[in-house]
C-alpha cells in the first residue's frame, strides 16, 4: 500500500505476528511437530552497521553540507556545478496556445542557468519559442527535425498536464532525431516567468545541465563526519574503488505474458523485453546509456558481448584509455536466476579478453520480501519508525554460501522501507564485503537531480529510465 494506507514499521510487524498465529495455524501444528520443526514468530535480532554518507562536492570542490539529522544535502549559496553544460540556441514550445510570456520566461531561464555556471553561448532574445497544438505530432516532428539541422541545443515543451502524451512523443522524437528534449509543467513555467519557486525552478535546472552533457556534482568516499575520522587511508580507498573504474547497470521490463488464446493461435505479437543499460565516463556521475530490445519475456541479457564493448569503447573514447576495473550492478535477477547471470558473466568477460580489466558484478534484488526494522520502533510517522539511510546487514539473513547484504540507502518517509539485496556474482579485485558495501551506498549519493540518495545506486536508477524511455519510445512507434 501507497500513501496514508501504508502500513508503518510497528504495525507491519503486528500484521506478520497475526498472520502467522491466525491464518496460518503454526501452534500445535502436527505436521510441524512431526518434523521436529519450530517457528518463531518474533523478528530475528541481528547487529547493523550505519554507514557514512559520502562527500558530495561541487566546483572548485565545494563540499555540499548535509543537513542535520538526514542525508539529505543542500548546496550553499553561490555553489556552481562540478561541469557546467554549455548551451547555445533553445527553444521553447507552448503545447495549446497557454499565452504565456514566453519572453520572459527565456530570459529568466538564461539568467538562471548562468548564476549556476552554465556556458551560455547565445542571448535568450534569439532563442525560438512557439506554439504547436500537443496532438500535431506531424509538426512537432517538422519543427524539432529543422531545431536539430539549425544546431539547437535543447527544446523545452510546456504543458497543461503533469504527464501528457505529447511527453512520450517529444521522447520518441528525441531518440529517433537526436535532439534533447524537456518537458516542463505550466506552474512550473509560471515559476520562471514571475521569479518564484526557488526550489522547483532549481529542479528543473539540475534536470538541465546533465541533459545538456554537465555534470552536477561528484562523490567521494568521506575522510571524515562531524569532524571525527572515517578513513584512515583516503588517497588508497579512491584510487582503489573510484580510480579507473567503470560503472555499468542493467534493467530490463517485460511486457505482460501471452494469453492462452494467443498460445494456441501461435501469436506473438506482444511487447518485447527492453534492457537498458546505463554507464559512467571518467567521472562516476558522468553518465551515458542506450538501450536495446531482445525477445518477448527473455530474462537473460543477451547479445552482452556486444553491449559491454560499447561501454568500454565509450569510456575509451571519453577517458583515452580503458578501465581498469568494472563494476556491474544487474538488477531483475531473484533468488533461482544465478545460474543465469553465470552465464551472463561468462559473455561479460569474453568482451574483456586480452585486455587487462577486473570485472565486479552485484546481482540487486530490489522486490526482495526482507524487511528491516531499528530494535525498540519509536514515534508516530515513517521517518521515526523505520531504519535510517545507510543501514546494512551482512549476515545473519543473507543466504547462506553466497557474499552479499542487505543495505537501505533510501529515507523511509512512507509506510514500511524496503531494502535492497546484494548478492556479489564476481569479484576479480577481491574487494571486501565492507568495501562493496561502502561503494554502492556512495553511488546511491551520486543521482544527479534528487539532493538525497534513492533506494539504488545512480547507475542503476538511470539503467531502469533508459529502461522504461525504450518501452515508451517501442508503444510510441507502435
Amino acid at each position: 500500500m501507497t500513501g496514508n494506507k501504508a502500513t508503518l514499521p510497528r504495525e507491519h510487524i503486528q500484521r506478520i505476528r497475526e498472520v502467522m498465529t491466525n491464518s496460518l495455524r503454526l501452534d500445535n501444528n502436527p505436521h510441524l511437530k512431526s518434523f521436529g520443526i519450530n517457528v518463531n514468530r518474533e523478528p530475528i535480532k541481528l547487529d547493523a552497521q550505519m554507514i557514512h554518507p559520502a562527500e558530495v562536492l561541487f566546483k572548485n570542490r565545494a563540499v555540499c553540507p548535509m543537513k542535520s539529522g538526514s542525508v539529505q544535502f543542500a548546496p550553499l549559496k553561490n555553489t556552481q556545478f562540478w561541469k557546467p553544460a554549455t548551451i547555445g540556441m533553445v527553444a521553447v514550445v507552448d503545447f495549446d496556445n497557454m499565452q504565456l510570456d514566453l519572453t520572459s520566461f527565456c530570459k529568466n531561464l538564461h539568467e538562471k542557468c548562468s548564476i549556476n555556471g552554465l556556458k551560455m553561448t547565445t542571448q535568450p532574445t534569439s532563442w525560438r519559442h512557439f506554439n504547436l497544438h500537443s496532438n500535431d505530432t506531424e509538426n512537432l516532428k517538422s519543427e524539432m527535425s529543422n531545431l536539430k539541422k539549425q544546431n539547437v541545443t535543447i527544446i523545452i515543451g510546456i504543458t497543461k498536464e503533469k504527464k501528457p502524451a505529447v511527453h512520450d512523443v517529444l521522447k520518441y522524437f528525441e531518440a529517433t532525431l537526436g535532439l534533447q528534449t524537456l518537458q516542463i509543467h505550466v506552474n512550473t513555467a509560471t515559476h520562471f516567468i514571475k521569479n518564484t519557486g526557488t526550489q522547483t525552478v532549481e529542479n528543473v535546472i539540475r534536470k538541465l545541465n546533465p541533459k545538456c552533457g554537465g555534470v552536477n556534482f561528484v562523490v567521494e568516499p568521506p575522510q571524515s563526519v562531524n569532524r571525527q575520522p572515517v578513513c584512515s587511508n583516503i588517497t588508497d580507498v579512491k584510487r582503489r574503488l573510484f580510480g579507473k573504474t567503470q560503472f555499468i547497470g542493467f534493467e530490463m521490463t517485460h511486457g505482460s505474458a501471452r494469453t492462452l488464446f494467443d498460445q494456441s493461435q501461435g501469436t506473438f505479437d506482444g511487447e518485447p523485453t527492453i534492457v537498458g543499460c546505463a554507464y559512467s565516463l571518467e567521472l562516476a556521475t558522468d553518465l551515458g546509456g542506450f538501450n536495446y530490445l531482445q525477445e518477448m519475456n527473455e530474462y537473460k541479457l543477451k547479445n552482452l558481448e556486444e553491449k559491454f564493448g560499447k561501454c568500454l569503447k565509450h569510456y575509451e573514447t571519453a577517458v583515452g584509455h580503458l578501465p581498469e576495473t568494472v563494476v556491474v550492478f544487474r538488477t531483475g535477477a531473484g533468488e533461482g536466476d544465478f545460474k543465469r547471470v553465470q552465464d551472463e558473466i561468462a559473455d561479460m568477460k569474453k568482451a574483456l579478453e586480452g585486455r587487462k580489466i577486473q570485472l565486479v558484478v552485484l546481482v540487486v534484488q530490489k522486490t526482495s520480501h526482507t524487511r528491516i526494522f531499528p530494535e525498540n520502533i519509536e514515534g508516530t510517522s515513517a521517518l521515526s519508525q523505520n531504519v535510517k539511510s545507510g543501514t546494512v546487514v551482512d549476515g545473519g539473513i543473507t543466504s547462506f554460501g553466497r557474499q552479499e547484504f542487505i543495505l537501505v540507502s533510501q529515507t523511509g518517509q512512507i509506510g514500511t522501507v524496503k531494502p535492497i539485496k546484494y548478492t556479489v556474482a564476481a569479484n576479480d579485485p577481491g574487494w571486501t564485503k565492507n568495501e562493496l558495501c561502502h561503494l554502492t551506498y556512495f553511488l546511491a549519493f551520486g543521482h544527479q537531480v534528487s539532493y538525497q540518495p534513492p533506494a539504488v545506486p545512480h547507475i542503476l536508477y538511470a539503467a531502469e529510465n533508459l529502461a522504461k524511455r525504450g518501452r515508451n519510445n517501442f508503444l510510441t512507434h507502435k
